[in-house]
């Protein structure tokens, strides 16, 4: 009998922090946008983003001398995600920037002969 109550504690555990682990997830702060990437393809990247509120936001590639190379708005919507295909670029350094009302979120992707490698997310207010 003492194994069929653990075994309901810990089902009872489980039950309880599931809604916990599964929302936290994707969801963000009331407001806050959550912008994620990652590498799909040896040169190319899925941007994810999340509780736009139907607020204008904008996604851009740019070198560090501020040359444009693509450039998205988007409006109406909660949710986005795009596949950048950056291979037809040449090896540098750019920056992912995603602005919104609340500020701007970059990433710095640097293209190299073997690949992506992605930095952390910088949020700026």
């Amino acid at each position: 009998m003492s194994i069929l109550k653990q075994l309901g504690a810990v089902l009872l555990l489980a039950a309880i922090s599931f809604p916990a682990w599964a929302s936290s997830s994707v969801s963000a702060p009331p407001g806050e946008i959550t912008f994620k990437t990652k590498v799909v393809e040896q040169k190319s990247i899925a941007v994810q983003l999340y509780n736009l509120g139907q607020e204008k936001t904008t996604i851009e590639v740019q070198d560090r001398q501020g040359k444009v190379y693509y450039q998205k708005s988007i409006k109406g919507h909660n949710g986005y995600s795009i596949v950048l295909h950056l291979d037809e670029l040449p090896e540098s350094s750019y920056v992912i920037s995603v602005s919104h009302k609340d500020g701007v979120s970059s990433q710095v992707v640097r293209i190299e002969e073997g690949g992506l490698m992605l930095s952390q997310i910088v949020e700026e207010e």
